[in-house]
């Protein structure tokens, strides 16, 4: 049996009200209040109704204190409101509209026309309502993928680290003296879980981050103690791959205002992309400055610049083109960015997201690539 939408109509005229009965009574299920406090106690009945009618001049309370007072209450505010009222008080609508009504008829009814209405507006509401049920559905799987993922890189965690524990001991000859090969073959057994290792943390990082869950831990940081503190994870792979490191700061460099922890972290992943990307014998090059932009002719804003270089293959046009897209989209669609940029770009792009800032790309085919970190230089001094 289905059932029927439930319409409560507030108005203190018993005429009226028995006016829109004889209208509405067939496809509706009716229940009405002839003043404005036991308007706003029916509609708090279960189930609530899934429109009201409410008459403006009333006694005592008028229906905009109604419609005020309904709109107030988190269990009422989503119901909508179509006011009734006679001609001469047409020109009130705009108050209306801007306490929350959605439609406006004048008397005399045209019981046609208040039908449609009341159809379209309960239409209406249950398209929203399917919409946020969708939404809430969406948003649940998404919660449960997410939690899935994380709790799988946390359990593989453990066994990756005795890998890598293990492998470590062997390379460094503690359990006898290794081939040429064997030596080879455990380096590369090493990257390997390193490279597990980080995916795992970015899995957990990005879990946390994409669902909102992550307040940034502002704090007054030195910025040569974040680029020192990155560069710690890479310095042995760079030295296995015989890559020339080096950095250099620019003048005038103060503390800056920052979550060093999660910069940091996106400082890593782009050190490591780097040393993915960079052949045997190849260089890799920090370069952290201060850059102003001209926000108007009378203020400049200025950004800390943190550019990773690596001597490479590089990308093409359109590779660079596209990925360059991807790095600078509104939409934060985790999916979309592991497909396009991967799990560690991916982290730094949401990174910089929660801090204003934005991350760069340029490449040359042969030539190598940069990425370039930017985030607003917010001193101790500046912070508001």
């Amino acid at each position: 049996m289905v059932t029927k939408p439930k319409i409560l109509i507030v108005d203190d005229s018993s005429d009226n009200l028995q006016v829109l009965l004889q209208i509405l009574k067939d496809d509706y299920a009716i229940v009405a209040a002839t003043t404005g406090t036991k308007a706003l106690k029916m509609a708090m009945i279960q189930p609530v109704p899934d429109l009201i009618i409410l008459d403006i001049v009333m006694p005592n309370m008028n229906g905009y204190d109604v419609c005020k007072q309904l709109k107030a209450n988190p269990s009422t505010k989503h119901i909508p409101v179509i006011f009734i009222t006679g001609l001469d008080e047409a020109s009130c609508e705009a108050d209306g509209f801007a306490l929350g009504a959605v439609d406006y008829m004048t008397k005399p009814l045209n019981p046609a026309v208040v039908k449609a209405r009341i159809d379209n507006h309960l239409s209406l509401r249950q398209q929203n309502k399917h919409l946020q049920d969708k939404n809430a559905k969406l948003l649940r799987n998404s919660r449960l993928k997410n939690e899935f993922l994380a709790k799988i890189s946390y359990e593989l965690r453990t066994p990756l680290h005795i890998i890598l524990g293990i492998s470590e001991v062997l390379q460094e000859e503690l359990l006898g003296t290794l081939k040429k090969e064997q030596s080879k073959a455990i380096a590369n057994v090493n990257e390997s879980v390193f490279h597990l290792l980080e995916l795992m943390n970015d899995i957990l990082e990005l879990s946390t981050i994409n669902f909102g869950q992550t307040e940034l831990e502002l704090a007054s940081v030195e910025v040569t103690s974040i680029c020192d503190g990155s560069l710690v994870f890479v310095r042995k792979q760079t030295y296995h791959k015989k890559i020339q490191l080096s950095i250099q700061f620019g003048e005038d460099l103060p503390h800056i205002i920052l979550d060093k922890r999660l910069v940091q972290r996106a400082l890593i992943n782009l050190l490591n992309n780097a040393v993915t990307h960079t052949p045997e014998g190849g260089k890799i090059s920090i370069n952290v400055h201060k850059v102003r932009e001209q926000k108007s002719s009378s203020t400049t804003k200025e950004w800390l610049r943190i550019s990773v270089t690596n001597t490479g293959l590089g990308l093409s046009k359109k590779a660079a083109k596209r990925l360059s897209q991807a790095l600078n989209q509104v939409d934060n669609s985790l999916d979309l960015e592991q497909v396009v940029i991967g799990l560690g770009l991916a982290l730094v792009k949401h990174v910089l997201d929660l801090h204003g800032g934005y991350l760069t790309l340029s490449s040359e085919i042969g030539v190598g690539s940069c990425f370039a970190i930017t985030l607003p230089y917010v001193t101790p001094t500046s912070r508001p």
